[in-house]
């Protein structure tokens, strides 16, 4: 009898203990990769807006194209050092300066993905200085 308390106890105390644990709520985690910043929320990394500039720093080049491709570029790497690719994005929001710019912006946005591309929002706004495209996304890994 006094066997089977003991051991009705620690399984008690083993099932608390696991209870606990899985009751924790996901921890923020704040991140800087080398090309931007990202939150991680559980298994959730949120990717700040971040523009197409050179990656040299010497300004924007000239057309969507080019700054998508800068943009994009920016994003594998970050994404390869949070060890993820772009098929692990789930939602993207891109900003562009001009609608006529949607069909280049998508030619570069769709050779990222693989059929599975993520949701998406594309919305024209006024961007600062001479940037013409922003993107920020959400990937779950």
């Amino acid at each position: 009898m006094k066997k089977s308390i003991i051991t009705l106890t620690i399984f008690f105390c083993v099932i608390s203990f696991a209870c606990q644990q899985a009751a924790q709520p996901p921890v923020r985690e704040d991140i800087k990769t080398s090309t931007m910043r990202v939150v991680k929320y559980d298994n959730m990394y949120f990717f700040s807006g971040i523009t197409g500039p050179n990656l040299d720093g010497s300004g924007y080049p000239e057309g969507i194209t080019a700054q998508m491709e800068n943009l994009m570029e920016k994003y594998r790497n970050a994404l390869s050092e949070l060890e993820l690719t772009f098929d692990d994005i789930i939602k993207a929001n891109v900003y562009i300066t001009d609608i006529g710019d949607k069909p280049a912006m998508n030619k570069v946005y769709n050779s990222q993905f693989s059929e599975n591309r993520p949701m998406r929002v594309c919305v024209v706004v006024g961007l600062e200085g001479d940037a013409v495209v922003e993107m920020d996304a959400i990937a779950v890994k």
